[in-house]
């Protein structure tokens, strides 16, 4: 059973050793061919390859930093929690074993866990005040007795106020531009009084905005922020929200959406001035460049907007035309003629006033003194009809009021007296600029070596910097090739040294085994080389020369170790 067991480790071990005899020359002879085929590339294609390989290594770098890299986002962005409670929630997450950071008194998480991370913790319960964990404000009081059996209307009303607030809240801490904000609602409570002033009151509602850094808020953003919380509250009209940057102390008001409101309109009316002085200014700079040059040219436009709304009604009283007729047939007149008469009046008679038309007066007669008078008396009325037009013409605002230019020539010639008409007239004509309201001049203009030097003073920094990025880069490509290099060199020499310590045991093997070989030789029998030779072809000898075959480099290494060797014995 022990010889069994022994024969089959033997084979096992011999059949291993082959085994790993056949890699190793597999891999050494794999090498080989690619040390020899490398050696045969041309220098510019050694290149290329390693600079492939290195480009292959950067980009792998930054594939594999960029998606291991975790987006870290704030737990409750926006909240304003107590220490007791920032540090329960820090505890609770570090026994869980998540990755957490704190930056600026905010406990951060991965971007992807946040919200399975709330809803946890609100099962834990926690942040204890919910209410103060978005707004910063302690309306507990109301929470914990929202369902308590003395309940009134207005507790139920102040709790749905409440939770309003923190709902807005949030939604506005999401926001793009938003770091933190505070909603205050004032809503409508209706009372139960039919009678009661509160009932005609409407809602109203203030908030306070802290813009991220680097974030630009604008009215445009406060009107957005202004529909989200008018569109959430029941009776809130958009007009009645009231937006303030904390920052910056800025007061958006929603009393003249159309216009821009609040404090902000008087910027926006300055601004369209300057906008409109700047269009004009490049106009004319654009139009006299070509001719004198952008740098012998100074330009400047003065516009002064009218933003007054002004309001003309106009009545005008034009003649009936007849349907389906260009011409008209003049005013249409109607005529209405009363004709009265007395005979033989006795007592004063008469109609006495003004005639309608302009004429006499009438006056009463007494007719007793004219016999056989007869009275008349004609009442004609005349009526002409006319059609009225009545026109409303209400004008923009922001329309050009005054507006003037004044442009300097860089120039010492002093006879320049028809090319300065002559620009005037340019300038007059393209811009729509009245000739009075335009000056023209000639100046030398001074060098300006100030900004000249730092024109100059910028350009040697950019080259510094460019200067400065190019050796990081080349010292980065060469740290890699170096790199690459030495590990190359490291896996050579190993390999060159396991093969000679190969050869080198093989050796070793052998002399055992000649030393082991019996030899069984007649003293008086002569032997020739030849028939030693041909005695020993199938077996050492046979051997060597196929090992002298396969790797001539390593047989030459062991003959330069044995000279090497009885060398230093001799001495």
């Amino acid at each position: 059973m022990c010889g069994k067991w022994y024969l089959s480790a033997s084979i096992y071990v011999y059949l291993f050793g082959i085994r790993r005899r056949i890699i190793l020359g597999n891999f050494t002879d794999t090498l080989k061919r690619f040390t020899d085929g490398w050696r045969k590339l041309k220098t510019t294609q050694q290149i290329l390859i390693i600079g492939i390989i290195v480009i292959a290594i950067i980009l792998v770098g930054v594939i594999s930093t960029l998606l291991g890299q975790v987006n870290y986002v704030g737990l409750f962005p926006g909240s304003t929690l107590s220490q007791d409670e920032a540090g329960a929630i820090y505890d609770y997450l570090t026994e869980q074993q998540v990755e957490i950071r704190t930056e600026n008194n905010v406990i951060m998480v991965p971007e992807d866990q946040a919200a399975a991370l709330r809803m946890e913790l609100a099962a834990q319960g926690m942040p204890s005040s919910t209410a103060g964990a978005t707004t910063g404000l302690n309306n507990s009081l109301y929470m914990d007795n929202a369902m308590a059996f003395g309940a009134t209307a207005e507790d139920k009303q102040r709790i749905y106020q409440f939770q309003a607030e923190d709902k807005l809240t949030a939604m506005i801490n999401n926001t793009a531009k938003v770091k933190q904000s505070a909603v205050m609602l004032n809503p409508v409570i209706q009372s139960e009084w039919a009678f009661d002033d509160s009932n005609e009151a409407f809602a109203s509602a203030t908030i306070g905005i802290e813009p991220l850094a680097g974030q630009s808020f604008t009215e445009e953003d406060a009107n957005m922020i202004r529909e989200l919380v008018s569109g959430a509250v029941t009776s809130l009209e958009p007009e009645n929200v009231t937006v303030v940057n904390n920052s910056t102390m800025e007061y958006y008001s929603g009393s003249d959406m159309s216009a821009g409101g609040g404090a902000t309109a008087a910027a926006k009316r300055l601004d369209m001035e300057m906008g409109m002085s700047n269009q004009f200014k490049t106009q004319i700079m654009n139009l006299l460049s070509p001719v004198f040059g952008p740098e012998r040219i100074s330009a400047n436009v003065n516009v002064r907007l009218n933003f007054d709304k002004h309001l003309t009604e106009s009545i005008t009283l034009t003649p009936v035309t007849e349907i389906g007729e260009a011409e008209n047939i003049g005013g249409i007149v109607s005529r209405n003629r009363e004709i009265e008469r007395i005979l033989y009046g006795d007592a004063a008679e008469g109609i006495p006033g003004m005639d309608p038309n302009g004429g006499a007066p009438v006056y009463q007669v007494d007719q007793a003194e004219l016999e056989n008078s007869v009275y008349y008396k004609t009442v004609e009325s005349i009526n002409a009809e006319m059609n009225e037009v009545r026109e409303q013409i209400e004008q923009a605002e922001g329309k050009i009021e005054e507006m003037s230019a004044t442009v300097i020539l860089d120039n010492t010639d002093q006879n320049m007296d028809d090319v300065l008409e002559q620009v005037r007239t340019q300038i007059s004509t393209a811009v729509g600029i009245p000739l009075n309201l335009i000056t023209v001049s000639a100046m030398p203009f001074e060098q300006n070596t100030l900004l000249q030097q730092r024109m100059v003073e910028q350009a040697e920094a950019l080259e510094r910097v460019e200067r400065n990025n190019l050796i990081q880069r080349i010292i980065t490509i060469g740290g890699v090739l170096g790199g690459i290099i030495i590990v190359i060199t490291l896996i050579m020499n190993t390999l060159k040294k396991r093969k000679e310590m190969e050869l080198e045991a093989q050796r070793m093997k052998w002399l055992e085994e000649q030393e082991r070989r019996p030899v069984d030789l007649v003293a008086d029998e002569m032997i020739s080389i030849d028939d030693i030779m041909g005695q020993d072809e199938a077996g050492t000898l046979g051997q060597l020369q196929a090992l002298v075959s396969r790797n001539p480099e390593g047989i030459a290494q062991i003959l330069r170790n044995w000279l090497m060797d009885d060398y230093t014995g001799r001495r």
